[in-house]
């Protein structure tokens, strides 16, 4: 935070239940960022903040630790977020897991493009999608640009309006 010309840090000693940032987006004013144990992500713990700047609040909207089960990224097993795209339009985050997870018997395949809802917190696979990790995502003309840059770079076009894909480049 920077204030009258001085930054300040926020990390683990200031209050923040972990100091690696692996992803981090935008949307309505608010910031969302993805904290882990590891900065090599590797599928380990971690968890989806929201910080309000006017507040200055901090709320945990997902945790891979979660007891409480809100939504179907709560709890069951690690994984990261590579991705956070704001989408103010749709009132939602567009996350993407990437590789390492681990999936949960009986739940849905985690490593791929997910939507979570701002208003109710539910979260939702994008079914369309192939099995790819989503290392990076970007607007391209109202098309959410989805990156795996694993051992083979693809690259998906996904509209949003009409659920519409198109593989760009890959197999």
């Amino acid at each position: 935070q920077f204030q009258d010309g001085k930054g300040t840090m926020w990390d683990s000693s200031g209050g923040l239940p972990a100091n690696c940032v692996r992803a981090l987006g935008a949307c309505g004013g608010k910031f969302y960022f993805w904290l882990c144990d590891s900065p090599h992500g590797n599928g380990g713990n971690g968890a989806l903040y929201c910080f309000d700047p006017e507040t200055r609040t901090l709320t945990n909207l997902i945790s891979t630790r979660s007891t409480l089960i809100r939504n179907e990224l709560d709890g069951g097993a690690p994984y990261p977020i590579e991705a956070i795209l704001g989408d103010e339009t749709r009132g939602c985050l567009w996350l993407g897991l990437g590789p390492y997870g681990k999936d949960v018997p009986g739940r849905l395949r985690r490593t791929a493009l997910w939507r979570y809802d701002l208003k109710t917190g539910q979260v939702g696979r994008v079914e369309r999608i192939p099995d790819i990790q989503c290392n990076a995502l970007a607007w391209i003309d109202r098309c959410i640009l989805a990156a795996d840059m694993g051992a083979f770079l693809n690259l998906i076009m996904f509209d949003p309006s009409t659920s519409q894909v198109s593989r760009l480049v890959g197999s």
